[in-house]
Order: C-alpha cells, then sequence, then structure tokens
C-alpha cells in the first residue's frame, strides 16, 4: 500500500529549477533515506513534503489526498517534521518543548493534559533522554537536542515521519540509538523518510534509498542493493575504496536486520 506518493515534481526559486519531474511512491510501513550531493534538492524536497514549501496542485499526495488541500492542522495529523537546523536559543524547558507535539489533538485555547505529558514522558524514556525533562532546550548539546526534536516528531503522533539531516551533528552513541529508534518506529506502523549526507546510515538500516542528482530523481530501491562501491563513486563523484582494501579495520555500529 502506497503511503506518499510524489508525482511529476518539479520546484523553483526565483525562476531556476531545484527539482524537475519527480516521481516517487514511498510504501506504508518503510523507512526511506534520501541521498545525494549539497544542492541535489533533498532540503527542498523534504519542505515540500511537510508543506512549508507549497508544491503545484496534484504533485503530492498522502493516501490519495492531495496535500494542497489540506488545512496546516490536518496536514499535522499526517506528517510531523525535524528541521535540519535546530534553535539553541529558546529557553523552554525539554517538557514544554516536547508537548509542543501535542498542539494537533487539543482543542483551540486548551492545554496539554496529563495523559499528553504522560506520553511524551514515554516517549522521552524510550529516547533515554527522560533525565533531560527539567533542562532547558537552550542548555542542552547539539546531540541531545536533536534526540528532544526527534521526540517530539514522534509525540506529534503523525502517520509519516520525516527527518531533515537527523544525524549530522550526533555521536555514535546519539546515532545508535537514532538508527534503533527508527526500527521501532517502523514496526509500530510509521513510514519514515529522512536526509542525510552518510550512506552507511541506509545500508545500517537495510532501509530503501533515493537518490537525488542536480534536482531529478537519478535512482531508488533497497538500499543494499543500490549502495555499490561503484555507484557510490558515481553518486559521491569521488574515489572511494571498500573496507576490506583499506589496511585498518573499520569500525560500524552494527546493522539492523
Amino acid at each position: 500500500m502506497t503511503k506518499l506518493e510524489i508525482r511529476n515534481l518539479s520546484y523553483s526559486y526565483d525562476k531556476t529549477d531545484v527539482l524537475h519531474n519527480i516521481n516517487i511512491a514511498i510504501e506504508n510501513q518503510s523507512i526511506n533515506v534520501l541521498l545525494g550531493l549539497n544542492g541535489s534538492g533533498k532540503t527542498t524536497l523534504i519542505k515540500l513534503m511537510v508543506g512549508l514549501l507549497t508544491a503545484m496542485k496534484e504533485q503530492i499526495f498522502i493516501n490519495d489526498i492531495d496535500i494542497t488541500s489540506l488545512t496546516a492542522k490536518a496536514l499535522s495529523k499526517l506528517v510531523s517534521y525535524v528541521p535540519q537546523d535546530i534553535s539553541n536559543d529558546n529557553d523552554f524547558s525539554v517538557l514544554n518543548y516536547l508537548s509542543f507535539g501535542r498542539m494537533n489533538t487539543i482543542k483551540f485555547y486548551s492545554s496539554p493534559q496529563k495523559a499528553d505529558y504522560e506520553k511524551v514522558i514515554t516517549i522521552a524514556k524510550e529516547l533515554n533522554i527522560a533525565h533531560l525533562i527539567d533542562r532547558k532546550m537552550n542548555e542542552l548539546s547539539g546531540g541531545q537536542r536533536q534526540l528532544v526534536v526527534i521526540a517530539r516528531a514522534v509525540a506529534q503522533d503523525s502517520e509519516i515521519v520525516i527527518m531533515d539531516e537527523p544525524t549530522s551533528s550526533i555521536d555514535f552513541q546519539y546515532l545508535d540509538k537514532v538508527i534503533k529508534y527508527l526500527k521501532i518506529l517502523k514496526e509500530r506502523g510509521k513510514t519514515i523518510i529522512l536526509s542525510c549526507h552518510n550512506p552507511s546510515v541506509p545500508l545500517l538500516l537495510n532501509s530503501n534509498v533515493i537518490v537525488l542528482e542536480q534536482g531529478g530523481l537519478l535512482t531508488h530501491g533497497l538500499a543494499r542493493e543500490i549502495l555499490t562501491l561503484e555507484s557510490m563513486k558515481k553518486i559521491y563523484q569521488c574515489e572511494l575504496t571498500a573496507s576490506e582494501n583499506l589496511p585498518y579495520k573499520e569500525v560500524s555500529l552494527c546493522p539492523i536486520e
């Protein structure tokens, strides 16, 4: 069953083409990683999928619904978003920040209830950040703040979770947590879409991969079938070598099977 479908999508900034003729069908309960060089269109595509940029009518569909026909609140029940740039200048407590993820379920002029706080605390525990609940967002490290923003997106309880570079500023410890949690979300029925620069991420996840090149769709499919040494040389336009050819033992996180 297809959850999200992109049909003949093109987009321009000030008459400069950024995306052209993108066609992708993303299945329900799957993990999908966007790869491509800087400037290939990954962030623009993500912003179009979450409604931060407006696509033309009948180009992006969720559950066969044109997203341009949805209100912001209706779309927020279908899609949650983890941005690439996370501000470090707000002084909200982590608990209050996480509760913002529940706002699409709360009536106008109402406040989060006990059940909402219990839900976000449960998610914080799953990501091992419950000890940060009383801290302020601007007191956290970049990796800690990244996990909190992911937790807020999960608290939104949308069908699709879309993340722009969620692994860019985190070390192995946090990356391991994120990788394992993505699998948990998939098993709970969520559809995950994320962009990253590290081709090891979709390989670790055993996920689907969507490769963009100069605003177009280069290829898509199962990462462990598509991301060969030769294909990655073409994608990243540089010389690469396989781990068995290295004069040292390459260290990696354990792959998700």
